[in-house]
């Protein structure tokens, strides 16, 4: 008998057979959970790796054993007469065939069936379906370049990595990887292949490797017009090749997913431009819009495309609208942050230039959505038209209406709602937003600020939000900065009342960290108990300072505010007064947009600090009497006012407020300022509410005397 008689005799060929079809299949479905539950990439490779190592074991054991009807056994013990080979050959010539059937199943589900089915558009929830391959992609394999023939397997990987990142966009149908390899060397036009696969967007590359250097060439077409909508190269070090292949994949599935939404949106206006320049122009300063931090030279780089575009097709609306925007958020910049110090005139000049853009773009088309937007954030009106707040949510509505799969109508809803105090309908209104377009830079920054830095954010579920959030900032427009990082913890310190949340941020920054962060200076004091000796510097400014920003303004005035409350404690009436007096000189420079209610509050406490008790009792009565939802949604402004001249009226109102709303957050941000605060946490009443409630008395005990061995009664 030859070697390959007894290899059929052995069942040896079946079995290797069988094997290579239950590996393929299970290779094809990993390559599909995985994606689909997130799981890591290194699974795929594992499943390859155990594949590959099982095969030789199982050809050795197939021919090294037998089953016999008294179990396995070595098969130079088994007698011709005790042989069952042939039965056993029956057996796995119908595993065989059944495991070729289900291979063929998954070929036609995978080709024809899953390719051809209908898909939801990536702008979300409510969306209409659309027709089979309109958000749909196949990515072709890579063009090895090189002559390195291990080369083979790297491109090979970072065609599997693209495909993986993909897979994650929701909404987007990705071609599997079997029906993209038969196009490799293919003679069809990506037309043809497009309309085989059924899918609306190839992507297509190449890499080239020398040495350690590799770059990378990845090409979007749209396959419905053969037009490249987008392409570019990476150039990277192979020190660590899988975590290269996995950082570009995840660049490129990025920049994919800004194109495809941004093709979508141009579909959905009413003037795109003819202009190839001018449409160039204007894509090139919508994608910067879209996936870069918000920076001074960001800001000039859009602003000159759209003048370009703008100046290349006149009639061109789309730009004229985002460029009164760019304009707005310039002029926005100037007065909060004090970009631009060295362009005096620029104000005046971006004042003049953004009205101009907003006429230009209403007369040519007053239902574009760039028009809309420009129309409902219109920075020169807000200032200058009373009502224009009102006003604005026409706007508004009417974009979310033409437009109601576009993301940045409902972001510019939700910030409407938060100037409102509605901040139930502004959570709904950011979180629709980003669902809609889940990496675009603007929405991504504005979310995560109002979800970390606005005190409603106290669930689990909410803190894994901005968790999410802040992943994406990290991984989509360039890294996080220290007040994204600020605003995470911020969001966790409120839900659980752990200071040591800080200590980290406070041993790398230093005690002086606290002095640019404005408007949460004064809580940070209380929550690092920052030595005065960081503020006493500030105390001999001159009186006489104007500041051209509003954050610089803040960081000024709470840092006064800081020393007035040290020098009352310490009844030093010659620095009261002056601190007092530059407090008063800065209060004109403040826009009540921002500050609305405070500087009543503030007024009590310098009343208060002068000796005049009567002047304190009328402001902070006002307050009681004239809560502004906008500005005072936690009611607290009156009652910390009112602390400093009756304290006994204060506690009344705490209780009465936190009775009324259950989840109330006016006690957790009374709580942390204790610096501020302390003449109502002193108070008996407030004492006992907090003794109950539990959660802040180890904090308070740090801080505060009269909670030390508070924390065996308080609950939990």
């Amino acid at each position: 008998m030859t070697f390959w008689q007894e290899l059929k005799r052995r069942n040896v060929v079946k079995v290797a057979v069988a094997y290579l079809a239950l590996a393929w299949l299970v290779l094809q479905v990993t390559s599909i959970i995985v994606p689909a539950f997130e799981l890591p990439e290194q699974v795929n490779r594992i499943v390859i790796f155990l594949g590959l190592i099982g095969f030789p074991f199982a050809i050795f054991f197939a021919w090294a054993y037998e089953l016999t009807p008294g179990g396995l056994k070595k098969t130079t013990h088994v007698s011709n007469d005790e042989s069952i080979t042939n039965i056993t050959g029956r057996r796995l010539d119908f595993i065989i065939i059944g495991l070729l059937s289900v291979t063929l199943l998954f070929v036609v589900w995978d080709n024809y069936w899953r390719s051809g089915s209908t898909e939801i558009v990536l702008s979300g929830e409510g969306s209409s379906k659309q027709p089979a391959g309109h958000l749909s992609i196949a990515v072709l394999p890579l063009t090895n370049l090189s002559s390195y023939s291990d080369n083979e397997f790297f491109t090979a990987g970072i065609h599997e990595e693209i495909l993986t990142e993909l897979s994650f966009i929701d909404g987007l149908r990705v071609a599997s990887r079997t029906s993209s390899l038969k196009y490799v060397q293919s003679a069809l036009s990506l037309t043809d292949i497009g309309k085989e696969l059924n899918v609306r967007y190839i992507v297509e590359g190449s890499v080239r490797r020398i040495n350690d250097n590799v770059r990378i060439t990845i090409q979007l077409i749209d396959a419905t017009t053969d037009a490249h909508l987008w392409a570019t190269n990476y150039d990277r070090k192979l020190d660590d090749i899988f975590t290269m292949q996995s950082a570009v994949a995840k660049e490129i599935k990025n920049s994919i997913q800004l194109e495809i939404q941004l093709t979508q949106q141009s579909n959905s206006t009413s003037s795109v431009s003819t202009n190839a320049k001018a449409l160039t122009y204007y894509q090139r300063a919508q994608s910067i819009e879209a996936s870069e931090r918000e920076t001074e030279e960001s800001l000039q780089r859009t602003k000159r495309l759209l003048e370009l575009a703008v100046k290349e097709d006149p009639e061109f609306a789309d730009a004229w609208g985002l460029l009164n925007e760019v304009c707005d958020h310039m002029r926005r910049s100037i007065s909060m942050n004090g970009w631009y110090e060295n362009d005096e005139n620029l104000f005046a000049e971006l004042t003049t230039q953004a009205k101009y853009a907003l006429d230009k773009a209403v007369s040519l088309a007053p239902d574009n959505l760039e028009v809309l937007l420009a129309q409902a954030s219109d920075y020169v009106a807000e200032e200058n038209v009373p009502g224009f707040q009102d006003t604005r949510k026409v706007f508004i509505d009417r974009a979310i209406e033409l437009y109601p799969d576009a993301g940045m109508p409902l972001y510019v809803l939700a910030w409407w709602y938060q100037l409102k105090g509605q901040l139930d309908n502004a959570t709904k209104a950011f979180k629709l937003a980003i669902e809609k377009d889940p990496f675009n830079a603007r929405i991504l920054q504005g979310a995560h600020i109002y979800f970390s830095f606005n005190t409603t954010c106290k669930s689990e579920a909410c803190h894994d939000y901005v968790d999410t959030l802040y992943n994406r900032l990290a991984d989509s427009v360039g890294g996080v900065t220290p007040l994204d990082t600020l605003g995470r913890l911020k969001g966790r310190f409120f839900q659980s009342g752990d200071a040591s949340i800080f200590d980290e941020l406070k041993q790398k920054q230093g005690d002086e960290f606290i002095l640019e962060y404005g408007f949460d200076m004064l809580m940070l004091n209380s929550v690092m108990q920052t030595p005065i000796a960081v503020f006493l510097p500030f105390q001999e400014q001159p009186v006489h300072v104007t500041f051209d920003n509003e954050w610089a303004l803040a960081n000024h005035t709470f840092i006064n505010v800081i020393l007035l409350e040290h020098y009352v404690m310490q009844q030093d009436r010659s620095n009261i007064e002056k601190a007092t007096k530059r407090l008063a000189f800065f209060q004109p420079q403040t826009n009540p947009e921002y500050w609305g209610e405070y500087w009543y509050r503030l007024h009590t406490q310098m009343s208060f600090a002068l000796g005049d008790l009567e002047s304190a009792r009328e402001s902070a009565q006002y307050l009681v009497d004239n809560r502004d939802q906008r500005f005072d949604p936690h009611g607290l402004d009156g009652i910390v006012a009112m602390a400093y001249v009756d304290a006994d009226k204060a506690a009344e109102l705490f209780l009465a407020e936190s009775a009324k709303y259950p989840n109330w957050l006016g006690a957790d941000i009374l709580a942390i300022d204790t610096r501020n605060h302390w003449r109502l946490l002193v108070h008996p009443k407030i004492i006992e509410y907090y003794v109950a409630q539990g959660k802040w008395i180890p904090y308070l005990a740090e801080r505060l005397s009269v909670y030390k061995g508070l924390e065996t009664r308080a609950k939990g």
